[in-house]
């Protein structure tokens, strides 16, 4: 069996006024984890923000301390101006998924 966590991605100044066409990139591959688009759009060849909740990042791990892990470190890795996320979110739950 497996868990899975999520991380989600957000524009800054969610969930208030933020700002969209910020470019998005990658600068490592997204390995161990599923990334869902949510506020997207593609502008010719660039990738970029199009809404308040970005991207989610999901993480599959044997327990939850895995899966946190997996979803973090992608997290590091994915790159706009503004860009937020709650870093301290799951960590209550590991004993829960081991």
């Amino acid at each position: 069996p497996f868990t899975a966590a999520t991380v989600v991605l957000v524009a800054g100044g969610y969930p208030d006024a933020y700002e969209k066409g910020k470019e998005i990139t990658f600068t490592d591959s997204m390995k161990g984890v599923i990334t869902f688009h949510a506020g997207t759009r593609k502008v010719q060849d660039q990738l970029v923000t199009n809404g308040g909740r970005v991207m989610a990042l999901t993480g599959l791990g044997k327990n939850m301390g895995e899966a946190l892990s997996h979803c973090y470190k992608a997290a590091e890795h994915v790159k706009w101006d503004g860009i937020n996320f709650r870093s301290d979110i799951g960590f209550d739950l590991q004993e829960l998924g081991q």
